[in-house]
């Protein structure tokens, strides 16, 4: 049953559950709620929390949810064409899972895909795209990034793409552009 689930980063059980009650399904939310959770609870999905510096904040906070296995997350999943930018940012969840780090996604404001924390304090922000090129997509992807390192006074941050690479200093921030290849051999 855990794979009536929605793999997708930021997914609402919400639209699941609506999904399914028009496709016929007699499915209730607490039901796709103790899915979800099994799912957790045996490694197949893994749920990041919105950072808040209140802990009470941060566990009643919107989540979003990742899959242990991206080739199941595409076979589960309705193919979108927004799927390449999903399995990436999977993809980077899962590096930083691996490395061990504490991570959050900051939604206050403008959002920011990764918030990397050691002792107490926020040491890093990424970002992860399929391109910059768009320059709706480009703006928004800066704007969250730029937002973030403000907030948390961080130097640099730094956004993963498909095969772009570039270093830019806007309003006194590094802002780097990687190729997620390029970051994944590096981390």
């Amino acid at each position: 049953m855990c794979l009536i689930v929605r793999w997708f980063p930021g997914s609402l059980l919400h639209k699941t559950f609506q999904e399914l009650k028009n496709q016929g399904h007699k499915v209730s939310k607490d039901q796709l709620y103790n899915y979800q959770d099994w799912c957790e609870e045996i490694y197949l999905l893994f749920q990041l929390p919105q950072y808040h510096e209140s802990l009470e904040k941060q566990q009643s906070g919107s989540k979003k949810i990742y899959g242990l296995d991206t080739g199941l997350i595409n076979s589960t999943s309705f193919k979108t064409s927004q799927d390449l930018g999903r399995l990436m940012e999977n993809v980077v969840f899962l590096e930083l899972k691996r490395q061990e780090k504490e991570i959050f996604f900051n939604k206050e404001g403008k959002e920011c895909d990764f918030l990397i924390k050691e002792k107490e304090k926020v040491i890093e922000a990424i970002q992860a795209t399929v391109s910059l090129e768009d320059e709706k997509t480009r703006k928004r992807e800066i704007s969250g990034l730029q937002h973030t390192m403000k907030k948390y006074d961080l130097p640099v941050g730094t956004i993963l793409t498909i095969n772009e690479e570039s270093a830019a200093i806007t309003e006194g921030k590094n802002i780097q552009v990687l190729p997620l290849w390029r970051w994944l051999i590096s981390y």
